[in-house]
């Protein structure tokens, strides 16, 4: 177990980069613009294809937020909750989880190759978005991508190809998060067919709905409150901490994304164990605009300090979409840079900077993270969790 004194050193701010050293990764991404737009064209219409269909309802295991619906070919025969062996995902810093198989049902006997439709899910044991989830997964696997389509941060709608015991398979697929679990929905038709059923292909997924999607997080989440000023939350699988408040003025906080690190459900807390690692870091300054402080006077802080470690603010990289935030946020400034190191220890690291304003205070998020070319899985994680400490960044009160 882990020493109080190894936890003091992991929180100081001496420690905010001593463990983010890359050292390679099978988990590289080259970046979404570079993945196709998902194809939906079809000779047949919707409601051909409606009228030599049957629609399928059902809810895997009694669960509700298994709950879903689809239109198959009139034929195909239901074999339960049958899967081959070997169904398994290993996002990489997510512990490997087999696939849980909810639902099959295939053509019926024929000379041709059998086509599939099959529902399986797995445990989420952090915050992403189903697109990022995917892309991870896909890497996981060494599938290639042919179409991605991503419908919102819950579910995302693609194309690639697989091989089932041995044989190319042409998949047309819907993921979605549903609470704690991804729901993988996927029709599978084998190369030599797929000409003759891929329109069967595409209106079948096009149809399929969670139909009771739990949409809690998919981890437990907590909140931090600066006293009565502030408030945001976090997930509980992340490390928390907080110096002791000395002044009103100026106050900081940090959640620390930590591998070797396990949060006990029962609990409700995260246990640091030996050999762990920073995957990654958010910093925040909570600022009063009394002190006479502005947004140019946070950024020459925020240098400063980076100043301090050896670190600079590299290459611009991009602003992200504008975040829907609190009402009382009057204004947002989200910048993503690379992060250049003097003892090149931060090679293909990200440096987030978020700076939001309240009327009577300045508060700065910074993100330290994994860049995306390097690990996607970890990196996706990161921004999912920045983004929803930044979601639910509020005042504490009505006077903020």
């Amino acid at each position: 177990m882990t020493t109080f004194r190894t936890l003091a050193f992991l929180f100081s701010l001496s420690f905010f980069v001593a463990f983010l050293t890359f050292s390679g990764s099978t988990h590289a991404f080259t970046g979404k613009d570079k993945i196709p737009p998902l194809k939906y064209e079809t000779t047949m219409t919707e409601a051909e294809y409606e009228a030599d269909s049957q629609l399928i309802e059902e809810i895997p295991s009694g669960d509700k937020s298994y709950a879903f619906s689809v239109r198959l070919p009139k034929n195909w025969i239901s074999l339960g909750n049958i899967s081959e062996k070997g169904d398994i995902g290993n996002l990489g810093s997510i512990d490997s989880e087999v696939f849980v198989p909810l639902a099959r049902f295939e053509t019926p006997p024929r000379i041709e190759e059998k086509s599939i439709f099959r529902v399986r899910s797995l445990n989420l044991n952090t915050l992403i978005n189903a697109d990022d989830w995917l892309i991870g997964y896909m890497l996981e696997m060494g599938f290639s991508l042919e179409g991605i389509n991503a419908v919102s941060a819950r579910r995302v709608e693609t194309q690639y190809t697989q091989f089932i015991q041995g044989e190319p398979m042409a998949t047309r697929a819907v993921a979605e998060i549903s609470g704690t679990k991804i729901i993988l929905a996927e029709f599978l038709v084998h190369q030599d067919n797929y000409k003759a059923e891929k329109d069967q292909q595409v209106l079948a997924m096009k149809s399929f709905h969670l139909t009771q999607p739990d949409t809690s997080p998919s981890v437990e989440m907590k909140t931090h409150t600066f006293i009565d000023i502030a408030k945001f939350d976090y997930p509980g699988t992340w490390l928390l901490y907080s110096p002791g408040i000395t002044t009103i003025d100026r106050m900081e906080a940090s959640v620390l994304n930590i591998r070797g690190a396990q949060y006990d459900r029962k609990e409700k807390k995260t246990i640091a164990l030996e050999n762990i690692k920073l995957d990654g870091r958010i910093d925040l300054t909570l600022a009063a605009k009394s002190t006479g402080t502005d947004f140019g006077n946070e950024i020459k802080l925020i240098k400063a300090n980076l100043s301090e470690k050896n670190l600079t603010l590299g290459q611009y990289i991009e602003t992200p979409p504008t975040l829907v935030l609190h009402s009382a946020i009057k204004s947002q400034k989200i910048n993503v840079y690379a992060i250049e190191s003097a003892d090149k220890k931060l090679v293909g690291y990200e440096f987030w900077v978020a700076i939001l304003e309240t009327g009577a205070r300045i508060y700065t998020v910074r993100l330290l993270t994994i860049g995306r070319g390097e690990d996607f899985i970890i990196w996706a994680q990161n921004v999912a969790t920045f983004n929803a400490l930044l979601k639910s960044l509020a005042p504490a009160n009505d006077t903020e």
